[in-house]
């Protein structure tokens, strides 16, 4: 059997899917991504593989809103956390402000 170190803790490698990734959209879209947000306001487009908007939304602050659904301690929240699994690309639109946002 096949064993991994996942969160300082050996599991079965069998079992790695039981266990969320803390930061999957670090992973995909890099470091760089997400200290590149601007602290404006704006709407943000999360895309699947292959291209398909799956979420519209809009922010006061961009990157306070973005970072929040991959903070790895938020809190579960099941429709979120199947959400962000899928999500594979990200686009932001800054505005003007909350109500062009809108």
């Amino acid at each position: 059997m096949a064993w991994l170190l996942v969160l300082n803790c050996l599991v079965p490698a069998s079992q790695t899917l039981l266990i969320p990734d803390p930061r999957p959209l670090v992973e995909r879209l890099g470091e760089e991504f997400f200290r590149q947000l601007p602290a404006r306001p704006g709407v943000y487009l999360m895309q699947d593989a292959t291209g398909l908007v799956l979420y519209v939304g809009k922010a006061k602050r961009l990157d306070q809103r973005v970072r929040s659904y991959f903070q790895p301690g938020r809190a579960p929240h099941p429709r979120t956390d199947r959400l962000v699994a899928l999500v594979e690309d990200l686009d932001v639109i800054v505005t003007g402000g909350e109500a062009e946002a809108l």
